[in-house]
């Protein structure tokens, strides 16, 4: 059982049982599992502020044991944001519309995004932190990201979202 040939308005056609049931196989493969490796990782949704309002975000949080990997991806930033452009990172306990306010976590050692595209000028922009906490108590615990603006740039929060609604 092989390929079998037909020549149809020019263009030979090929068909293969066998490349079918490949496909399949590795398609069946690729699904989504319930491993504890998938489970691992949860999203949420970043909010823009009032500063930067029409841009979106998203955030993964991924459990490394006693700390949370965090990756955010965010559309833009305010075009008055001078480039490279530098977001700072803060969790706090609460709610982006109730929060306290000094930030639990202030996640600063590298403020630098990236930028998805070759010219670095516009988004999306990407930002990595590592929280020391895990995954688990920030989910249940309340807590609440902030992406803001340099110093230099005003200080302003362009971004927030619930932690605790992750998932």
């Amino acid at each position: 059982m092989g390929c079998s040939r037909n020549v149809r308005e020019g263009f030979i056609v090929i068909h293969c049982w066998l490349a079918s049931v490949i496909a399949a196989a590795l398609t069946c493969g690729c699904a989504g599992t319930t491993d504890d490796s998938a489970s691992d990782t949860v999203s949420f949704m970043l909010q823009a502020g009032s500063r930067n309002a029409g841009e979106t975000g998203r955030g993964f949080m991924t459990a490394q044991g006693d700390r949370t990997l965090i990756n955010l991806t965010i559309t833009g930033v305010p075009p008055w944001v001078v480039r490279p452009i530098q977001l700072f990172t803060f969790v706090y306990a609460g709610s982006c519309a109730k929060r306290d306010a000094t930030p639990a976590y202030a996640l600063n050692d590298t403020v630098q995004v990236t930028a998805q595209n070759s010219v670095g000028v516009s988004g999306p922009f990407t930002i990595a932190k590592v929280v020391p906490v895990p995954m688990a108590a920030l989910r249940s615990g309340g807590y609440a990201i902030v992406l803001r603006t340099s110093p230099a740039d005003g200080n302003w929060d362009i971004f927030c979202g619930d932690m605790k609604s992750a998932g």
